[in-house]
């Protein structure tokens, strides 16, 4: 091989490294701005469900001075606190695995939350009447 030819082949290799070197940087450049891009609109979407989550508590704060029952507002306010708890994790950005505990939480708050009602509808109901005693003729007294 001729020291011209080797020569040639060194100018080409040159040119396509520095055509590859700036092909990557702009890849890093684009990949840098969706990035930004995708964490800005991650953040605002997380401000977004934090703020519906705030005006939930302020009206779960009305509606309980002004009825002054607050057994009544736990469990749907409960509930959708719950809801924006779990969307907001999501929306932040965090992965399955970073989640998947807290939504096992929320899950067995939310359980209790809904079934704290009907475990006391069901003592209510379980607990014997005196006036049935008295109607049942094979009974005592």
């Amino acid at each position: 091989m001729s020291q011209e030819y080797i020569n040639q082949l060194k100018a080409e290799i040159s040119v396509l490294t520095n055509e590859t070197q700036q092909a990557a940087a702009s890849v890093v450049a684009n990949s840098d701005a969706m990035a930004n891009g995708a964490y800005n609109d991650s953040l605002i979407l997380s401000c977004v469900v934090v703020g519906f989550g705030v005006f939930v508590l302020l009206c779960i704060t009305y509606l309980i001075q002004r009825n002054k029952k607050p057994d009544i507002l736990l469990r749907p306010f409960g509930t959708i606190l719950i809801v924006i708890g779990a969307v907001f994790l999501i929306v932040a950005g965090y992965s399955e695995k970073q989640i998947a505990p807290v939504i096992g939480l929320l899950g067995t708050i939310a359980g209790y939350i809904l079934g704290k009602e009907s475990k006391e509808k069901s003592e209510t109901n379980s607990k014997p009447n005196p006036d049935k005693l008295s109607d049942n003729p094979g009974g005592i007294g």
